[in-house]
């Protein structure tokens, strides 16, 4: 099993990327050649328990309602603050 991820708690409530690493199928393919996804999600941490880390892509003001998205802690590489990210818009 793979270490489990440090989260800082002043990330809570703040906008993040996590790195993860996900199911990827392989059909027809050398065993060497097997690997996992890296996947990258970003969204608000809304939050974390021994399992999962919890982000928020949207909410619906006036209800209590969201988009969510469940990442299995034992999968996630890295937690990273977007205002620590330089990142660059596109058109």
């Amino acid at each position: 099993m793979m270490a489990t991820v440090e989260i800082d708690p002043n990330l809570f409530g703040a906008r993040v990327t996590v790195i993860w690493q996900d199911t990827q199928a392989h059909i027809n393919e050398d065993l060497a050649d097997v690997t996992l996804a890296e996947c990258r999600s970003e969204g608000i941490l809304m939050s974390a328990d021994d399992q999962k880390l919890i982000l928020r892509s949207a909410h619906y003001p006036g209800t209590p309602t969201g988009d969510y998205t469940a990442i299995p802690r034992g999968c996630i590489d890295a937690i990273e603050s977007q205002e620590a990210l330089d990142v660059e818009a596109t058109d």
